[in-house]
């Protein structure tokens, strides 16, 4: 046999396989990591997208809803009542203003025949006024709780929310509504004024309201039409009652109808009552008030009672767009983050520390810098854009014989003492009721140097004196979010 021929047999064993070193090893897992942090990323921007575009078309979508519901009240007119004439009228002082010392600028109505005759509101700027009125009541942006509202047999509580309202002053026409009657619309409708018709042959001039009464205008066989007026603490009685059904109310007290004859509509009688009172104020202290503004919001666009009605179904939102973060039976509008929308009656090109907006810088005729900033000349024409207010075209809401409480030291609605000359007490009157016309960071030197005559009404200089600042803002809608960080930006 040849031996030679066996296969040798290898004593050492097989080859090693070569694998990776440790190095390698960390080397590809860092490899890997870093490829992974980018998909990461670039799925967390991607998300980040998607929930601000999200936010975006719901912001965009209910800002088409507001608009159109803006634009529906905005081909309506609202007649001006006495109160809407007192805040328009001009009051020299008590030796010019006329006899029975109601303002200049309001002409005599013709009564029928044994009444004594007064003044009606038909000037532009009632009118401007009677429209702000309106507006506000039919699209209240908040509303707060009254604490009172959440006690079993709420004493005088007649009404649990309050849509920001302010009380018009005055003597109510009728003792039985108590402060209600101040707080009812259009302002002073309850109040007692020169139309509160008293006796036969008198009226009583007591007052600056609308003086509407119980027992009719002229006689009990000719009822006054509108005594409980159009809404009550800041908002209409169909603006309001879209909260009040979602609160729990019966029927009858969101209908927007006295069914209880009191002078009063949509009260907390009408509404609540021993079989859901319970229900009713948990949902009212449930409630808390971050969340009010996105539900006012809902209440309006989607809940909509009235002959405006609503601007959206509830189906027309998903689950992601709609929640009740508090609990308290109120709808909200969320954002992509789950907070609530905010919704603002915002002043348009409005200036203020937080909100600087344009032309602001330091003082240009400042040699040492050490001046605070100011307006830059922003004020090119008496026709700037920033000053142009389409619920007042004319510009009433302008006129320096308006506006200077120089030229109205007989003004009712006066403003407190030590306040400045240029805001007179119509201009005080609009600002408590409504929104800001006069400019926050207004240049407040008393004697202004030519070089601020750009800040003023006229130009020559001599005229300034007690005129005062040119301005009129007007509100738009505002719908915002505070984004990922949930920080609106704005105080809420």
């Amino acid at each position: 046999m040849n031996l030679a021929s066996k296969p040798t047999l290898d004593l050492r064993g097989p080859a090693p396989r070569r694998g990776f070193t440790l190095v390698e090893l960390v080397i590809v897992m860092t490899i890997i990591g870093i490829i992974i942090s980018f998909i990461l990323i670039a799925a967390r921007d991607g998300v980040r997208q998607s929930e601000l575009r999200a936010t975006q078309a719901l912001i965009l979508k209910l800002e088409s809803g507001l608009n159109d519901r803006l634009d529906a009240l905005m081909q309506l007119r609202p007649e001006p009542n006495f109160s809407h004439g007192y805040l328009a009228g001009i009051y020299p002082d008590a030796a010019l203003n006329d006899t029975d010392g109601l303002p200049l600028m309001m002409p005599r109505a013709v009564l029928p025949s044994g009444f004594p005759d007064t003044k009606v509101r038909t000037t532009g700027r009632a009118q401007a006024i009677a429209l702000a009125d309106y507006l506000k009541s039919e699209m209240p942006d908040v509303f707060v709780v009254n604490p009172a509202a959440l006690a079993a047999t709420p004493a005088g509580a007649t009404y649990p929310l309050d849509f920001a309202s302010r009380p018009f002053p005055g003597t109510p026409t009728d003792a039985s509504l108590g402060a209600a009657a101040n707080y009812i619309l259009p302002l002073g409708h309850r109040v007692r004024g020169p139309r509160n018709f008293i006796t036969s042959t008198g009226w009583d001039a007591t007052g600056y309201g609308d003086g509407n009464i119980d027992s009719g205008f002229f006689s009990s066989s000719n009822p006054q039409l509108g005594l409980t007026g159009r809404g009550i603490y800041g908002a209409s009685y169909s603006a309001a009652s879209a909260v009040y059904k979602n609160l729990g109310y019966l029927p009858t007290g969101y209908d927007m109808v006295d069914n209880d004859g009191n002078g009063l509509i949509d009260e907390w009688g009408e509404g609540v009552n021993a079989s859901n009172r319970e229900d009713v104020q948990a949902r009212l202290s449930s409630h808390k008030h971050e969340t009010a503004r996105s539900e006012m919001l809902y209440a309006l666009l989607v809940e909509g009672q009235g002959p405006l009605g609503s601007s959206f179904n509830a189906d027309d939102f998903s689950d992601r767009e709609v929640m009740d973060t508090d609990g308290d039976g109120l709808p909200e509008f969320v954002d992509a983050w789950g907070k609530p929308l905010q919704f603002f009656r915002w002043p348009v090109l409005f200036h203020s520390d937080a909100q600087r907006g344009q032309n602001i810088g330091p003082d240009p005729l400042d040699a040492s810098g050490g001046a605070p900033p100011k307006f830059i000349r922003p004020y090119a024409s008496q026709w700037e854009v920033r000053e142009q207010d389409p619920l007042d075209p004319n510009a009433t809401l302008m006129s320096s014989a308006w506006w200077s409480g120089g030229q109205n030291a007989g003004h009712p609605f006066g403003t407190a003492a030590g306040a400045p000359t240029y805001k007179s007490g119509g201009v005080a009157a609009f600002e408590f009721f409504f929104h800001r016309i006069t400019e926050p960071m207004a240049f407040s030197a008393s004697s202004p140097s030519a070089a601020d005559y750009w800040m003023y009404w006229a130009r020559d200089g001599a005229s300034e004196s007690g005129v005062g600042y040119r301005r009129a803002f007007f509100s738009k809608p505002l719908i915002l979010s505070g984004g990922p960080d949930q920080e609106p930006g704005v105080f809420l």
